[in-house]
């Protein structure tokens, strides 16, 4: 079977750049951690355009009580995107310390329950 273009496209998106595999759960813990300061670095890169862009605004605005209202929404909007962030980040964290990476468990291996009495 030919590989076309698509399957290619496809395959890339289920791989990082170093290639490990990339979006299913548990099998790479490396992928979850990758996956967590992916989603730091392109929250960052957003906000660093979102003031660059509010900048610009304030620098065009003609009266005090304009740039007051630009600068009221900005923050209310600011605000709003810090806190989904931090519930995507805490996700994204949380999934990367509660999966235990494949084959950490043995047989022998101790359970919470598994005290002798």
């Amino acid at each position: 079977m030919k590989n076309t273009s698509k399957q290619k496209l496809q395959s890339s998106k289920n791989t990082s750049a170093n290639g490990a595999a990339v979006g299913s759960a548990g099998t790479n813990p490396m992928s979850q951690w990758f996956a967590l300061w992916a989603e730091g670095g392109r929250f960052f890169a957003d906000r660093v355009q979102r003031n660059l862009e509010f900048q610009q605004a304030a620098f065009r605005c003609r009266s005090p009580l304009e740039l007051m209202e630009l600068q009221s929404a900005f923050l209310q909007r600011a605000a709003e995107q810090y806190t989904v962030e931090m519930g995507r980040l805490t996700e994204l964290g949380s999934n990367a310390t509660l999966t235990p990476p494949v084959g950490t468990l043995t047989p022998f291996a101790r359970r919470y329950d598994d005290v002798p009495v």
